[in-house]
């Protein structure tokens, strides 16, 4: 029998383990018999597949940091111009977002209890993956050629986490007055900004159905 699976599975199982425990209950809360216990596997397995507790939290991060959803949500957008291709986005985004909104934990847990030591390589891990989502998104709608790469990624990506952490994570309710129609109103900001700074003309499908 072929023990590359088995390791797959149990390594995967580890990470999924090690997840749930540090989003409920912290990297200092969890130890790593904590995750071995709870799946039901040896000390010896874990240590096979990672040297530190640090090292399981490192690739927990790679997996499931929540900023991870953004370039996926982009690269599977559809529409014929700017605006449908960033509400495609968007909608994917906050569906896959809702599936497990605890993992914004792992961000905070990261920001304090690691002083944000990990967060400069995972930003720049996610930049590049959005960098190439957008690309080619630009290359595959005629519309879109115009827009500058990096204008709409960094408008992409400010967007996104905006709404995020305002609204879909905040316990605090902002005294928008904007309800359920929240992620317009910043949908619309950040699409005029990008058709200011690219020659768009933002106006023009609505000129279209006067």
């Amino acid at each position: 029998m072929d023990p590359e699976p088995k390791e797959k599975n149990s390594r995967q199982r580890i990470l999924e383990s090690a997840c749930a425990l540090f989003v409920n209950n912290g990297y200092h809360g969890t130890s790593t018999r904590d995750i071995t216990n709870q799946i039901g596997l040896s000390p010896s397995t874990l240590y096979s597949h990672f040297k530190t507790k640090e090292e399981i939290f490192v690739a927990v991060l790679e997996i499931y940091h929540p900023w991870l959803i953004i370039p996926s949500a982009v690269e599977n957008a559809r529409g014929n111009n700017v605006d449908e291709i960033v509400r495609s986005a968007a909608d994917g985004m906050l569906q896959e977002w809702d599936k497990q909104p605890d993992l914004i934990r792992l961000h905070l847990i990261e920001s304090v209890e690691f002083r944000g030591r990990h967060l400069p390589e995972l930003f720049d891990n996610t930049f590049k993956k959005m960098t190439e989502a957008v690309e080619i998104m630009i290359a595959a709608n005629n519309e879109l050629h115009s827009i500058n790469v990096d204008i709409l990624t960094r408008a992409l990506l400010g967007l996104f986490f905006a709404y995020l952490m305002t609204d879909r994570y905040s316990e605090v309710q902002f005294r928008t007055g904007l309800g359920g129609n929240a992620f317009d109103y910043f949908t619309d900001a950040y699409l005029k900004g990008i058709a200011s700074q690219s020659g768009i003309d933002s106006n023009k499908k609505d000129r279209k159905q006067e």
